[in-house]
C-alpha cells in the first residue's frame, strides 16, 4: 500500500493531496479510523499513481540551470534572459549579478558560483518585496503580526507561528505578485483563524476574490519554483 502522511484535524471530510516532493498527504477528521483510511488509499491508488507520474514528468522536463547566455530565469512571474558579460559598468557595490528590468547580467568570471549568487539575490528581493506586501496588506486589512522572516523552506510557501510570526520561502519571489499576495493574505488570515475551514477561505476571499486562480497557478508551476 502507498505510504502516506496523516494529518488529523477538526475537519469533516477526507482530502488526499500530493506534495511537491511526491509525498501523499491524507487530511482526515479526528475520528476517521486507520482501517478506513488505508482502504481509501487502496481504492484511490489509480488517482495517486496518475498524480505521482505527473510530478515525475515535470521534474524530468526541468533541466538543471547552466547559467549561459540566453537562458531564462523567473522573477515575479516573468522569465528574463541571462547575458554573460566581462564586467558590470558602474558596479560600485562589486556585485556579480544585476537585473536591468528586461534581462539579467552576470559577470562571466562568477559563473562557477552563479547558483549561490542567484539565490542570495532572490533572497534579498524577497526580503524587500514580500516584507513590503505584508506590511501594506496588514495595514490595509487590520492584521497584527509579530515578525516577518524569509526562509529556505521548500515544502511550504508560507507559515504562521502561534506567536504571530510570518514566514515565507524566498522561492516565492519567482511567482507573480498576485500569487505572492495570495500567500501573504493566506498567512495573515491564519493570525485570526488557525484552521482551513470554510470561514477561513471566506476571509481570504473577502480580501482576494480571485484567490482560487492563484492557488491554481501555484499547483501548476510549483515545480518551476522548486527547480532552482
Amino acid at each position: 500500500m502507498q505510504a502516506y502522511q496523516l494529518i488529523r484535524s477538526r475537519r469533516r471530510t477526507i482530502a488526499l493531496e500530493i506534495s511537491r516532493e511526491g509525498c501523499l498527504i491524507v487530511r482526515a477528521p479526528m475520528r476517521a479510523s486507520r482501517f478506513y483510511l488505508d482502504d481509501l488509499i487502496k481504492r484511490k491508488q489509480a488517482w495517486i499513481n496518475q498524480h505521482l507520474n505527473k510530478i515525475i514528468q515535470r521534474q524530468q522536463f526541468l533541466p538543471a540551470k547552466q547559467f549561459v547566455s540566453g537562458e531564462g530565469f523567473l522573477y515575479l512571474g516573468q522569465t528574463y534572459p541571462l547575458r554573460l558579460i566581462q564586467h558590470l559598468v558602474g558596479n560600485k557595490n562589486f556585485c556579480s549579478l544585476q537585473f536591468t528590468g528586461n534581462k539579467f547580467l552576470l559577470v562571466e568570471s562568477a559563473r562557477a558560483s552563479a547558483r549561490g549568487i542567484w539565490q542570495r539575490w532572490y533572497k534579498t528581493q524577497a526580503q524587500k518585496i514580500i516584507s513590503q506586501r505584508v506590511r501594506d496588506l496588514a495595514k490595509q486589512f487590520d492584521f497584527q503580526y509579530a515578525k516577518i522572516k524569509i526562509t529556505q523552506a521548500k515544502k511550504r510557501w508560507g507559515s504562521c507561528s502561534p506567536k504571530g510570526n510570518l514566514n515565507f520561502s524566498w522561492r516565492l519571489i519567482m511567482a507573480p505578485l498576485d500569487v505572492i499576495d495570495y500567500v501573504v493574505v493566506h498567512e495573515l488570515a491564519h493570525l485570526k483563524i488557525k484552521n482551513h475551514q470554510r470561514v477561513f477561505w471566506q476571509s481570504v476571499e473577502q480580501i482576494l476574490p480571485d484567490y482560487r486562480s492563484c492557488r491554481v497557478w501555484l499547483k501548476q508551476n510549483e515545480h518551476l519554483l522548486d527547480g532552482f
